[in-house]
């Protein structure tokens, strides 16, 4: 009895990456962009900020959120061309899954505009000048 091997030549299986989520990016963009060096938190904040700007129709706002991120002269230092970490590309997509299932939000939904203090706080309020009703809120 002969006994003769077989092999077979196997095709070499491609990875296939995840696709990434054309918001996510746009918000991780905007976070470390705009809050290069600044807190995990901090970023969070502003990407909640853009989101707000997203839903309100009352201050000429009211695109969808790439176009909110991507409106011109609206996030100090911001780069739309600009790279991004792994780390806060993580952090924008739990942003937005809470946004999409409707999930509890660190800010109030009238927070639009934001300032980045020296200390590398985020203070964000509702109106852009100091008038009566404003509120402001700060992160570190």
């Amino acid at each position: 009895t002969v006994y003769i091997e077989v092999t077979r030549e196997t095709e070499p299986q491609e990875t296939t990456e995840p696709a990434l989520d054309d918001e996510a990016v746009a918000l991780a963009i905007l976070a470390d962009t705009s809050a290069a060096g600044k807190s995990d938190t901090v970023k969070r904040i502003l990407m909640w900020v853009a989101i707000n700007r997203v839903e309100d129709r009352s201050n000429g706002y009211g695109g969808t959120l790439i176009e909110e991120i991507n409106r011109p002269r609206q996030w100090q230092g911001y780069d739309p061309e600009g790279m991004y970490l792994q780390s806060t590309y993580d952090i924008a997509v739990e942003v937005l899954e809470t946004w999409r299932t409707n999930g509890p939000r660190p800010i109030y939904n009238d927070m639009l505009w934001s300032v980045y203090n020296s200390d590398g706080s985020i203070t964000i309020r509702n109106r852009f000048r100091d008038t009566k009703g404003r509120s402001e809120q700060t992160f570190s």
